[in-house]
């Protein structure tokens, strides 16, 4: 018989770390399915073309799912009207970005390279533009939305020292400032509200 190599060891030792990987990875999201199966409570919502779910068993909404993937979204998300519209729209990003997809390849590459740190660091990265991107998106779906009260509010501000174009940069900040302190500092208003009175 051919004598054992370091070669040999070392490719037992990956296919071990990829197996390893690769039952981690399909374990934990199994265990995580069924408990959205269990806890998920569904509801319909306008313009939203993927299945939308109520439940505890996450703490933040997330898009889960690849061949049918669908939206779940805490109680506390779906209580607030605004909260849920954006909510929806966040994880309808990432579907339409196929972020879903994009999460699979990342879990086999990070199985199959599970020994190099750069790949876990490619991985982590990617999550972070990942979740950026869609930030963005989320952003300009806003900016757009709130774009004639930006207007309104600009018209009205316009004074000698102030022009148009200067009064509505003044609107984005105002609207910058409402998504980043909302959750700190909103209380009962709704965001819309909020928005407003920040835009002012």
């Amino acid at each position: 018989a051919r004598p054992l190599t370091l070669s040999d060891i070392l490719r037992c030792a990956w296919y071990a770390g990829m197996a390893a990987m690769a039952i981690w990875f399909i374990a934990t999201n199994l265990a995580f399915r069924a408990r959205l199966a269990k806890r998920a409570r569904r509801i319909e919502y306008p313009g939203c073309k993927l299945p939308l779910y109520i439940t505890e068993a996450v703490e933040t909404p997330c898009l889960f799912g690849v061949l049918r993937p669908a939206i779940y979204i805490t109680p506390e998300a779906a209580s607030e009207p605004e909260t849920l519209a954006h909510s929806v729209e966040h994880e309808l990003t990432h579907y339409r970005h196929g972020d879903h997809i994009w999460a699979v390849l990342r879990a086999a590459a990070l199985a199959l390279h599970w020994y190099n740190p750069l790949v876990w660091l490619m991985a982590r990265e990617l999550c972070r533009d990942v979740e950026s991107a869609c930030d963005e998106a989320a952003l300009a779906a806003l900016i757009a939305k709130f774009m004639p009260v930006i207007r309104r509010f600009a018209r009205a501000a316009v004074c000698p020292g102030l022009d148009f174009d200067d009064a509505v940069q003044e609107g984005y900040i105002g609207l910058f400032h409402a998504v980043k302190s909302f959750e700190e500092e909103g209380g009962q208003a709704s965001f819309s509200t909020y928005a407003t009175v920040c835009i002012r």
